[in-house]
């Protein structure tokens, strides 16, 4: 019960710390979201005639899109084993080069794009658990016969193992070019780098 209420508590000073920010920032916010707004109708194909607005801007974000995705790629490869230490780092990762495939006109491989929201997910559901048991573990004075800790522990144990298996899996199944072929790009990140080129 102590968890629950200390929970309930700190969500409600963060609700409403949140809730300030955005009555103190969110007039500025908006107008710098319009003026961006209008800076990217300015590289996107006009809905009428299928034509570039600006053809050379279209093409240099493409690019630079394509070089993201392809250094966002690569370095999914690192580090070689994850681990408990590295896991909720990779996450960010993960989540770095799904949101630049999501952005993309055509993303290509949606299949990449689904198995990297699934391994973000997991690792992240994951951590939550990793983040309740620190809070537990400061919060209650149970001992180490505790039967909510060594319950949280299991979860977070189940949760941990899935999110690392998802992550090696997509690893394998997208990532890995093959075992002899260092340095060669992997298909499915050629598809996704191709789509957002074109």
């Amino acid at each position: 019960m102590q968890l629950l209420e200390y929970l309930g508590s700190a969500r409600y000073r963060h609700a409403r710390k949140l809730s300030q920010e955005m009555r103190d920032t969110g007039p500025a916010l908006r107008r710098r979201l319009r003026r961006t707004a209008t800076r990217f109708e300015k590289l996107i194909p006009d809905g009428k005639n299928g034509k570039k607005k600006s053809s050379n801007g279209q093409t240099e974000a493409a690019a630079e899109a394509a070089a993201t995705v392809l250094k966002l790629a690569a370095d999914l490869e690192n580090p070689p084993t994850l681990n408990k230490n590295n896991l909720h780092p990779y996450r960010l990762q993960v989540k770095e080069l799904r949101n630049v495939l999501q952005l993309a006109d055509n993303p290509g491989n949606q299949a990449f794009i689904d198995a990297l929201g699934e391994v973000k997910d997991a690792i992240g559901e994951w951590h939550d658990w990793e983040e309740l048991i620190s809070i537990a573990n400061d919060l209650l004075d149970h001992g180490p016969s505790c039967k909510l800790l060594h319950e949280l522990k299991a979860n977070s144990a189940r949760k941990y193992e899935h999110a690392l298996a998802l992550a090696n899996k997509m690893r394998r199944d997208f990532l890995h070019s093959g075992r002899f072929r260092k340095h060669v790009i992997p298909r499915p990140v050629l598809q996704a780098t191709a789509a957002i080129a074109s």
